[in-house]
């Protein structure tokens, strides 16, 4: 996986699962962040407070890493209907990034 993480141009992740959530993130950002390049892209598809985001995104800063936090909405019924709701926030560089076009 450590091969894997060094030479990725992204990384996308959702953590679930609220009881061992905490230490998930500080694995995150103790472990995996200081083998991605910079310039990678993580793309956030946990649903956080403001206060994780916010330091996610100064730990991806110091590392020259774009960070996108993008919530998914909707839960078990949405996966199921095929409603899901991602709002997605962060660096417009890194957004253009991602996406091949913005028209949809």
């Amino acid at each position: 996986m450590l091969k894997v993480i060094v030479s990725a141009d992204g990384i996308i992740y959702l953590f679930v699962f609220f009881k061992v959530f905490n230490l998930k993130y500080r694995m995150y950002l103790e472990g995996v962040l200081n083998y991605v390049k910079s310039n990678a892209i993580c793309i956030d598809f946990t649903t956080v407070g403001v206060d994780t985001s916010q330091l996610v995104v100064k730990k991806e800063c110091e590392k020259e890493i774009g960070y996108l936090d993008a919530p998914v909405s909707g839960g078990p019924e949405g996966t199921e209907q095929g409603t899901l709701t991602i709002m997605i926030g962060g660096n417009e560089t890194a957004f253009d990034n991602v996406l091949p076009s913005k028209k949809f």
